[in-house]
């Protein structure tokens, strides 16, 4: 599966920010910059409540990694990661929606990357790409994640506060 060069990025920037297991969202602030791109596919729901689009809902298994890291230039924003897992069809989400506290979605994740920790913390996890990279249009507050599973169906994969 090709990635956006931005995501590659993103990956890249997260492991330099110095952010780790033991921090919050609020400490592992970047002062400057420009957020990241939205990948192309991230048009056609930002904005929109999930519950209209995605009405449904599935179960997947996943999580929030502590730590996140914002952008206060134009535009501004937050970039996180996690890993989830579709339950149903036993496979990585390949992607997210990330909302606010309304259920509005600010953000978008893309999945697919590497997380070699996650089989061996879950045995229902058998690949080794479970991770994803999100971005948001917000530095603070609440963010759901949401995994896209099917046409109208999402499951919940976790939250964080910015």
């Amino acid at each position: 599966m090709l990635r956006p060069v931005s995501w590659v990025l993103v990956a890249a920037f997260l492991s330099l920010t110095g952010c780790n297991q033991t921090q919050t969202a609020s400490q592992c602030t970047v002062g400057a910059g420009a957020r990241p791109a939205y990948p192309a596919w991230a048009s056609s729901v930002l904005g929109k409540s999930y519950l209209k689009l995605y009405p449904n809902k599935s179960k997947c298994a996943g999580n929030l990694d502590p730590g996140a890291t914002k952008y206060s230039g134009k535009p501004s924003g937050s970039t996180f990661a996690g890993w989830a897992w579709d339950l149903e069809h036993k496979r990585p989400v390949d992607r997210l929606l990330l909302t606010d506290y309304l259920g509005n979605i600010v953000g978008v994740g893309q999945g697919g990357f590497d997380r070699p920790d996650v089989p061996a913390y879950d045995p229902r996890v058998t690949s080794k790409s479970s991770g994803w990279h999100g971005v948001v249009s917000i530095v603070s507050g609440p963010v759901d994640a949401l995994g896209i599973t099917g046409k109208t169906t999402v499951c919940p994969i976790g939250d964080i506060i910015l």
